[in-house]
């Protein structure tokens, strides 16, 4: 049997051969939507740049697909190839199915970015508040231990199970001597505060889809481990800020703390962060399996046997 042969005689490998390559079978592959003409900036240039990789690999997809006819249509079953090409429609499937996953997200968020478009200045909040309660992806839930308080800006303190759509610029969390606080988002990134630490969120921006875009977080006192591990939030702007330096994230777990003298150490497990002190003075790349103290002058001190990279 082969491959593919004549309708009367198809088995189920011509089947599969036939399934594998039609990538652009709707009923298999979502569509890439595209981005209306009529969408504002920055939007419509977020989307653009995220848009435009998808497409070239739909387009790369074709071409292996194209190819696999061409080499696997008339391999006969039981042939020493055949081996071969069931390895390579494996492998397109899995490629194919990776990338219907990421269409549908994107498609999703152009949807939330067209939608928000279009509100009112006065409906935007409420239709953000909206989608974001009703869209587990943008973000999980922030999970208050007993001893632990988030504050919104009007004061207000929340405890359990708070959405993380839902935060803004200038909430503060806060932990008790027995509390712990833990703030993950959509599997990208996460923040856990130890018990007897406060933490402020100086800036936290989404962008046209409501992720989170921008996170600038201000660590007073405690301790915040932090970790950033997708491709998409590592091209986002995090950063962690003490009394005593400012410490850039990106594809990184570290832990931030600060000292009861109002000096702050910086320990890296994977990635690397950049730690800028603010009393001024060159900036340090400080890597994996690398600790520093910075005090309040600006003096960065490292663990013994740590080199560091000035920038």
């Amino acid at each position: 049997m082969r491959f593919i042969v004549g309708a009367r005689a198809r088995g189920a490998a011509a089947l599969l051969a036939l399934v594998l390559v039609s990538v652009e079978a709707r009923a298999q592959v979502p569509p890439l939507d595209p981005i209306p003409q009529s969408l504002h900036e920055p939007a419509r240039s977020l989307l653009d740049g995220e848009r435009q990789p998808l497409a070239a690999r739909l387009a790369h997809l074709q071409d292996q697909g194209r190819a696999f006819n061409s080499r696997c249509a008339a391999v006969r079953a039981n042939s020493p190839d055949a081996a071969e090409c069931r390895r390579k429609f494996a492998e397109l499937s899995a490629a194919r199915e990776s990338y219907s996953a990421e269409v549908r997200e994107f498609d999703a968020r152009l949807a939330r970015a067209v939608r928000l478009d279009a509100a009112s200045e006065s409906e935007r909040h409420a239709v953000e508040d909206e989608i974001a309660r009703t869209t587990p992806s943008i973000g999980a839930a922030i999970t208050l231990g007993d001893d632990a308080a988030m504050v919104d800006e009007r004061g207000v303190r929340h405890t359990g199970l708070v959405p993380v759509q839902l935060v803004r610029k200038g909430y503060e969390f806060e932990t008790g001597t027995r509390g712990t606080l833990r703030i993950e988002v959509a599997n990208s990134w996460s923040m856990l505060l130890a018990a007897r630490a406060k933490l402020r969120f100086e800036q936290f921006a989404r962008d046209a889809a409501l992720e989170v875009a921008e996170l600038e977080a201000e660590l007073s006192k405690g301790r915040v481990k932090v970790a950033v591990w997708t491709k998409r939030a590592m091209n986002r702007r995090f950063r962690v800020g003490t009394s005593a330096c400012s410490i850039g994230v990106r594809g990184t777990e570290l832990d931030v703390e600060v000292t009861s003298d109002d000096a702050t150490i910086v320990s890296v497990t994977s990635g690397e962060a950049e730690v800028t002190p603010r009393a001024g003075g060159p900036s340090v790349h400080v890597k994996a399996g690398q600790s520093v103290r910075v005090d309040r002058a600006g003096q960065i001190t490292p663990e013994p046997d740590t080199a560091l990279v000035n920038k």
